[in-house]
């Protein structure tokens, strides 16, 4: 926010994540993105968060005024994009045969809680079954690499949306195990493909997902494990599992996203 505004000036603050996980950051950012939120949480006349979780996040740590922020989940586009012919499909590339992975999508680093993913995963005794982690590596993300010793992990480095789409059509469940996020539109992307979710026990997947996911505390690797065995023996999970997501999906919109935020500005 600048500091020369008008009287009437609004933000959006998607979340304060340098606050939760402060060695993500390098010193100079973390102190400017602080400094930022302090000033705006201050100075703005409306403060726009995309969740309940950034919402109660800027009043521990900036004694921000509830009444200040208005919490509009962001909005969600359906995907265009079409799979990719045999020849360059990562389900050639990486020898995947369709729903027989579990799919990670984001950047491979320490506040994703990847090494829990990577543990539990390694557990499981089937030969068949392969993991996919599709992102760049972000802080510590080289470290977390040097971990895998399981050739059933692949890791694909950044992909296209085409490649992203590819993946998620043909997934056996999506794995969201962030010990963070400010939102998390990766668990509406696993919906629209219609992907079984399992996701880290925080205040903003539950937010999204409610009841529609299977949950674990972000350090339980067993229970983690456990879901995981249970997505691969009971195919029957995936129907019952996926029924909500229409209605999610339904609800969160552009549209509905901009209407919401035009309120806010109109008045």
């Amino acid at each position: 926010m600048p500091i020369i505004h008008p009287q009437s000036t609004t933000i959006t603050i998607h979340d304060v994540a340098f606050k939760r996980f402060p060695e993500s950051y390098g010193r100079l950012s973390r102190w400017y993105l602080n400094w930022g939120a302090k000033f705006a949480v201050k100075h703005a006349k409306k403060i726009i968060a995309p969740s309940k979780t950034t919402k109660q996040d800027l009043i521990k740590y900036y004694k921000a005024k509830p009444e200040k922020i208005t919490v509009i989940p962001l909005g969600f586009e359906p995907s265009d994009q079409k799979e990719l012919p045999d020849r360059l499909s990562p389900l050639t590339s990486y020898k995947l045969k369709t729903k027989n992975y579990f799919l990670y999508i984001g950047r491979i680093e320490t506040k994703k809680n990847i090494k829990t993913l990577i543990k539990a995963f390694s557990s499981i005794k089937n030969p068949d079954i392969k993991l996919i982690l599709a992102g760049k590596p972000g802080v510590g993300g080289k470290e977390i690499l040097k971990t895998i010793n399981d050739d059933r992990i692949v890791v694909t480095g950044y992909i296209s949306e085409d490649e992203k789409q590819t993946l998620l059509n043909n997934a056996l469940c999506f794995v969201f195990p962030s010990l963070f996020e400010g939102f998390g539109i990766p668990l509406l992307e696993a919906m629209e493909a219609s992907l079984p979710i399992i996701a880290s026990k925080i205040p903003s997947s539950i937010e999204v997902a409610g009841s529609n996911a299977l949950y674990f505390k972000p350090h339980d690797t067993k229970t983690l494990q456990h879901l995981m065995e249970e997505i691969i023996k009971k195919g029957n999970l995936r129907k019952s599992m996926t029924k909500g997501y229409p209605g999610i999906l339904k609800k969160h919109s552009w549209e509905i996203c901009a209407k919401q935020t035009w309120e806010i500005l109109n008045n």
